[in-house]
């Protein structure tokens, strides 16, 4: 092949010439395979990132729930049929319910309190919190999520209204409303999904704007923030689209279609600017770290690897491993850089290093699951090569030999390194959960 046509398809793959994986891509087959969900199709079972425990409502005993109320009320309130007090009552028979795994009395019970809650003292007062957190609690223990979620999204309404975004209480919030979308997306809880991913990166960037306005561009409390909003990136360069039903064209007349909403071109938008989005994210994140003196070498350079690590999911080889040396760089005068070297660089290591693909509560059950252990080396590029399945167990069989091939295949991995330079790692021996 010429070095013209070799440029020709490196380039119509997304990477640069001087970027070109040989083993990528092909003038039949031109486009990047999509990356593995990592945590979610195959996670290694002794990675702390896979250790990842999805949110749940802490439960309320009868007690408890009745003291936080009338405590929060007062004793100035009137007694009747529609007084704040019967709200106390109700709180305390639906904790009564809930305890003995009555869900629907239980939810029904809620709701009362929580009715007479918005008469009494306004409609979206956190005095609801606790009883909204307890309805979705009961639903989810009924396994009627797509309820579960609608009280979801009223929760956060509420939390939102009453908090500010610098707020430690908001920071909770935003993070436990945003797992829950990112988790409802990836269980394929939608007809359409995408409005998920949107709505996740909306809320982080009017969180991140927030902050800014009040405290500053290079505050330390955008820092989450920016952080959530780069783990919806990592989830949007994976879309790979809508089920056929959800978008396919409707002709209502033979010289009609319909027009893609505003929402879904928005979208769009993002999804074909997410590789520029995601560098400007992290490049705004080492803005707040290295202007911040509290923060230390590691954590500077920790944001130098986290901006190699989105250059190599998205095959930029060259720029990764000249970022990956930059953070090499930085921790040469460090007394514990060699531990840190080690833990960084020491071996090859699945991504993203994030909690992104992970099921958590709305996991949609999969056919086929169980552990295998894979023994295989990985590039300097990334890329699991020399790949053997040494033990299937409970699904050995073809089916589950062949997708654990192509799921370790579609791992991008950051490579290991020596004296700073990307090396092809020797074999490595990992035990992993596949779903399929």
């Amino acid at each position: 092949m010429t070095g013209l046509a070799l440029f020709f398809l490196a380039t119509s793959s997304g990477v640069t010439a001087g970027e070109y994986d040989a083993g990528c891509c092909s003038s039949i087959v031109p486009k990047l395979p999509t990356a593995t969900a990592y945590g979610g199709n195959l996670a290694r079972l002794d990675d702390p990132v896979n250790g990842y425990k999805p949110h749940i409502h802490s439960p309320l005993d009868s007690g408890g729930l009745a003291t936080y109320l009338e405590e929060s009320l007062g004793s100035t309130q009137a007694f009747g049929p529609y007084s704040a007090e019967q709200a106390v009552a109700f709180s305390r028979q639906g904790a009564v319910h809930h305890e003995n795994q009555r869900y629907s009395q239980a939810i029904d019970s809620y709701s009362k309190a929580i009715h007479l809650l918005r008469v009494n003292e306004g409609l979206e007062t956190p005095l609801q919190i606790p009883l909204v957190q307890q309805i979705v609690e009961a639903l989810m223990a009924q396994g009627q999520f797509v309820e579960a979620d609608n009280y979801q999204n009223y929760l956060f309404r509420i939390q939102r209204k009453n908090m500010h975004a610098a707020d430690p209480e908001m920071l909770l919030a935003v993070e436990q409303y945003a797992d829950w979308q990112r988790n409802a997306y990836i269980s394929e809880l939608d007809r359409e999904r995408y409005p998920r991913i949107l709505g996740m990166i909306d809320l982080y960037s009017e969180m991140v704007d927030a902050v800014i306005s009040r405290e500053g561009e290079h505050d330390p409390a955008a820092l989450p923030y920016l952080l959530g909003k780069l783990k919806a990136q990592y989830l949007m360069s994976t879309y790979a689209g809508e089920s056929e039903a959800s978008v396919a064209v409707e002709m209502r007349q033979q010289d009609h279609v319909e027009l893609p909403t505003l929402k879904k071109m928005r979208f769009m938008r993002f999804r074909d600017f997410n590789y520029r989005y995601g560098e400007q994210n992290i490049r705004q994140m080492q803005a707040i770290v290295d202007n911040d003196p509290s923060k230390s070498m590691r954590d500077r350079a920790d944001m130098v690897v986290a901006l190699g690590d989105w250059y190599q999911w998205h095959h930029r080889y060259a720029l990764a491993q000249n970022t990956y040396a930059d953070a090499w760089e930085l921790m040469d005068d460090e007394p514990e850089v060699e531990i840190w070297r080690q833990q960084t660089f020491g071996t090859p290591l699945e991504l993203p290093r994030e909690v992104v693909f992970q099921p958590g509560r709305l996991v949609i059950p999969v056919p086929h699951s169980g552990e295998v252990r894979l023994r295989f080396t990985v590039s300097r590029h990334g890329k699991a090569r020399d790949i053997e399945v040494l033990s299937p167990s409970e699904l050995d069989n073809s089916d589950t030999v062949n997708r654990s091939h192509r799921f370790l295949k579609n791992i991008r991995f950051r490579p290991s390194l020596v004296a700073g330079e990307a090396v092809a790692s020797s074999p490595v021996e990992r035990s992993y959960l596949i779903r399929y």
